[in-house]
């Protein structure tokens, strides 16, 4: 599944919506640059962003959920085809991976 900039700018700005109101859309521009966006084989997305967070959307774009695994933000995001994400950091530079856990029953 490929997100392009507009789509994550799209789905960081429903993320804000809530807190920003009718500001949210223009945060989401200024902020897009510093956005990154993964699919995975099941049609979902993870948008990770500068409030930080790390966002799981369904196929249909609804929050699936939302976390903070990072310190300050992604710059880049990469998922691993045993499951696991990565999220690469600037300040301070470093991998953070976050590892797919088993379903309980």
């Amino acid at each position: 599944m490929n997100v392009s900039l507009d789509q994550a700018i799209e789905i960081h700005a429903k993320a804000l919506k809530h807190r920003f109101g009718n500001r949210a859309t223009l945060l989401a521009e200024e902020r897009a640059r510093h956005c990154a966006t993964q699919g995975d084989d099941e049609g979902c997305a993870y948008v990770s962003d500068m409030v930080p967070s790390l966002q799981k959307l369904g196929p249909k774009g609804e929050r699936l959920g939302r976390c903070r695994p990072m310190l300050n933000g992604a710059h880049g995001i990469f998922g691993t085809p045993d499951g696991d994400i990565l999220l690469a950091e600037v300040n301070p530079s470093r991998l953070t991976r976050l590892r797919l856990q088993p379903s309980r029953p």
